[in-house]
């Protein structure tokens, strides 16, 4: 039998758009990023309406976050590169 706690999609565990804050804070906290920056990614997404910046319907938050994170990686690589 499934575990109601995981199989739920409405309990953030899953691709449900929008997700809460709450769960977009616990994956950047796993993720080992900081609650400023999914603050950032979720204050981002939700003026736009979890839309894309290509105006296209984000269908998976988790997804989207990854992104965000590499993106974020990538230019804290490129700020200690110009150091």
């Amino acid at each position: 039998m499934p575990n109601s706690k995981t199989s739920n999609p409405s309990n953030g565990l899953g691709k449900v758009i929008p997700p809460t804050f709450q769960f977009v804070n616990i994956y950047f906290i796993q993720k080992g990023r900081k609650q400023v920056e999914a603050k950032a990614f979720f204050g981002f997404y939700s003026a736009n309406n979890w839309t894309t910046p290509k105006n296209k319907k984000v269908r998976d938050w988790k997804a989207a976050a990854s992104d965000w994170i590499w993106n974020l990686s990538q230019l804290e690589k490129a700020k200690k590169a110009s150091t």
